[in-house]
C-alpha cells in the first residue's frame, strides 16, 4: 500500500523482475496450460456440434414424423417410408 501527495492509498503487486528465473518458471508452466486449455475446448465445440446436428435431426423427426436424409443434400427431410 503506498501513500501518495493527493491523501488517496494505491496498492501494487510485484512478486518479482521480468529478468527472474520465476518469470521464466511461470512460463514455462502457464503456455502449456493455455495450449491444453484450447485443445479442450476445440474438443468440446466438435462434440457439441456434432449433438447439436442429432438434436436437431431428432427434432425434426418428432415434429414431421419424416427422416432426415443422411447422405446428399444436408438438412434435406424425407418422408417416411410406407410399410416394411
Amino acid at each position: 500500500m503506498v501513500k501518495l501527495a493527493d491523501g488517496k492509498f494505491y496498492h501494487y503487486y510485484c512478486a518479482c523482475k521480468g529478468d527472474s528465473p520465476r518469470s521464466a518458471l511461470g512460463l514455462a508452466v502457464a503456455i502449456p496450460a493455455v495450449l491444453g486449455y484450447n485443445a479442450l475446448v476445440r474438443g468440446n465445440k466438435s462434440i457439441l456440434g456434432s449433438l447439436n446436428s442429432f438434436a436437431h435431426d431428432l427434432h425434426a423427426y418428432f415434429v414431421t414424423g419424416a427422416r432426415v436424409n443422411a447422405g446428399g443434400e444436408q438438412g434435406k427431410v424425407l418422408p417416411m417410408k410406407k410399410g416394411g
